[in-house]
């Protein structure tokens, strides 16, 4: 397993099978499980990560992307960034859940 990189509370690593492992730093194991749940309540969906389950029961086993992490993509990225693009597609991917609603919303209709 290699380690591909590590955010905040977490390191990630590639395995074999092209899938990636993150692992909590000690003390961030409550921040990863409360990231587990929101993906064990989610379904499959385009634009959320495919979560394949629990790893060691303190870990969680994800989609691996080959363009690599976000900011490793941004860094390449030349022009503008699409922030309003990836704003659109995160809302529209908790709005398909039921995560996100009318109610919740505070940004009137354009």
């Amino acid at each position: 397993m290699e380690q591909i990189t590590y955010g905040a509370t977490s390191g990630i690593f590639k395995t074999e099978k092209s899938t990636i492992l993150k692992c909590p730093f000690p003390g961030s194991e409550d921040d990863l499980h409360c990231e587990q749940q929101a993906y064990e309540r989610l379904r499959r969906h385009p634009r959320i990560a495919r979560y394949y389950g629990r790893f060691n029961n303190v870990g969680c086993e994800l989609e691996y992307y080959r363009n690599g992490c976000i900011d490793k993509v941004m860094i390449t990225m030349h022009g503008e960034l699409p922030y309003l693009k990836w704003a659109e597609q995160i809302v529209e991917a908790l709005w398909r859940e039921g995560i996100y609603s009318d109610q919740h919303s505070k940004i009137p209709p354009a």
